[in-house]
């Protein structure tokens, strides 16, 4: 009997998890469909004046791209959620987490945020996992040390280790949060800054992804955060 009614019980809160997300889901792809649409058709009467009209195709393009992100965001928890479709490889952490920073150099230089890179000095050590969800750990993190900064802002990404441990912190100048969010920012949607998050064109599943990618390693992940003083997330993870 006892067993029963957990299973029950699992099984509701699992449904209502599931109603909840496709909810979510469906209200955040509304909003670019929605922006998509009106310019389009203002586009197609031909009442938009002609140097207004770069102005609608650049809204088009913004919101086209946003839902590739929240679609490519979603198929990414999808995998998570599975774990046994995703295959891991022996992965060099160091060079990715390299990779992944120079790849970001350009954003955080359109926000006038500085990034500052220090790792080891060894020129390779491998982490057991997914190269694909190692890089969504270390570039969902400085995406959002880079947009959830201020003008003028550092973002320091440290890599080193210890005792068969990775240790790879995020630290940013940024306008930090408050110690009543700390583990609700990981859940999946849910925005401190909601206005802040939708203007970056963030799908607010990045944190989650994070979580879940860095679990999917046997890893951690810590915050430490201080409002108007900024953030430091620090990810652990066993390399071989």
């Amino acid at each position: 009997m006892i067993h029963r009614f957990f299973k029950r019980l699992f099984m509701s809160r699992f449904e209502n998890m599931r109603r909840e997300f496709t909810a979510n889901v469906s209200h955040e792809l509304k909003t670019p469909l929605q922006a998509i649409s009106g310019a389009a058709e203002l586009l197609k009467s031909d009442v938009v004046k002609e140097e207004d009209r770069k102005k609608f195709l650049d809204i088009i393009l913004m919101e086209s791209r946003r839902m590739t992100r929240l679609i490519a965001d979603i198929i990414a928890i999808s995998q998570l959620d599975s774990g046994s479709q995703i295959e891991k490889d022996d992965v060099d952490f160091v060079r990715l987490v390299r990779e992944a920073v120079e790849a970001l150099r350009p954003l955080a230089n359109e926000d006038s945020v500085t990034l500052t890179l220090s790792t080891p000095l060894e020129s390779t050590r491998i982490v057991r996992g997914s190269e694909h969800f190692l890089e969504a750990i270390v570039s969902n993190l400085v995406i959002n040390a880079i947009h959830y900064n201020r003008p003028g802002g550092i973002v320091d990404i440290k890599l080193d280790y210890d005792r068969g441990h990775m240790t790879l912190t995020v630290s940013d100048t940024g306008i930090g949060i408050e110690k009543d969010h700390h583990e609700r920012i990981f859940e999946r949607f849910y925005r401190v800054d909601k206005s802040r998050s939708r203007k970056s064109g963030g799908t607010g599943l990045g944190l989650s992804i994070v979580r879940n990618a860095v679990r999917l390693h046997k890893g951690e992940i810590t915050l430490d955060s201080t409002p108007d003083k900024g953030s430091v997330f620090t990810v652990s993870l066993p390399y071989a």
